[in-house]
């Protein structure tokens, strides 16, 4: 049987298990007497998935500030290595040019204080490169998702003797038991859609 345990203590049991959230999240509400029935490669894959936030600010201005047309890379700073804040140029209208602007955001950076802290030094950096930027925006739009992209461990080992008995695993992070495929090009929705339609899950 499996025996989950939520955050709030809430006990379920059952025999058979179908799950549409991120494994390392799944193992996590596991008791250690159904941890104990897991493959070791199974455990490695759930723990080895790294996940990364986002955050993504458009501003419309009242006058264009760039003849840029192409993506461009700002460093977040000058001495640090703190990566670069990712701007793209549109027009919104014939006059309101627009500015979107992409980063990926660290694990303790997801929090509202550190995103306002983000944010805050975007529109610093972006001050600095362009002279007077934000008095001449117009209207602006953050937006921060979490867990946005994922990075998977190699499951190209993972054979059905190394799946969990009794578990359906779905979604785009749910290994493949399946040694015949090509596993790295299922990515995302690809592997969203194969572990929904397929029965190569199922005993």
């Amino acid at each position: 049987n499996w025996e989950i345990i939520l955050k709030d203590n809430t006990k379920f049991i059952c025999e058979e298990l179908i799950v549409a959230m991120y494994p390392k999240t799944f193992t996590s509400y596991l008791s250690d007497y159904s941890k104990g029935f897991l493959d070791q490669k199974f455990l490695s894959f759930a723990n080895g998935i790294e996940h990364f936030s986002s955050l993504t600010m458009k501003f419309v201005l009242k006058k264009p500030i760039s003849d840029l047309k192409n993506t461009s890379f700002i460093p977040q700073s000058l001495t640090h290595e703190w990566g670069s804040f990712i701007c793209e140029f549109g027009m919104d209208t014939l006059t309101n040019q627009t500015l979107t602007v992409f980063t990926f955001l660290e694990e303790n950076e997801t929090d509202h204080e550190e995103c306002t802290k983000k944010v805050k030094l975007l529109k610093r950096v972006l001050e600095r490169v362009y002279e007077g930027f934000e008095k001449n925006v117009l209207s602006e739009n953050i937006q921060v998702r979490f867990n946005d992209l994922c990075q998977l461990p190699n499951d190209q080992e993972l054979t059905i003797a190394n799946k969990p008995k009794n578990l359906v695993m779905i979604g785009r992070e749910a290994p493949i038991f399946n040694d015949q495929l090509e596993k790295k090009l299922f990515t995302y929705t690809g592997r969203s859609l194969y572990t929904y339609l397929t029965k190569s899950y199922k005993e």
